[in-house]
């Protein structure tokens, strides 16, 4: 079976995001938008072969841990749609 999974990559809480400050200040200065928090990440899209909800989750997140983030500096989320 073919299963959607979305990969989602943020920064650690206790790690630094710039881009998530940039985004905020943008928000807060063109838009008088009340965020208070921002952060930014990356959403990948797989398509996965395979026999169950789970096995696609794991095949993902196997998948990601091979380069699509820094366990060091980062977390991840996987879904599967």
């Amino acid at each position: 079976m073919n299963f959607v999974v979305d990969v989602l990559v943020l920064p650690k809480e206790e790690i630094r995001d710039p881009e998530g400050e940039a985004v905020k200040k943008y928000l807060l200065k063109e838009n008088g938008s009340k965020v208070n928090e921002v952060r930014a990440g990356k959403l990948i899209r797989l398509a996965v072969d395979a026999t169950s909800p789970s096995e696609a989750e794991e095949i993902a997140l196997s998948l990601a841990s091979k380069g699509l983030f820094n366990p060091l500096v980062h977390r991840v989320e996987v879904r599967v749609l």
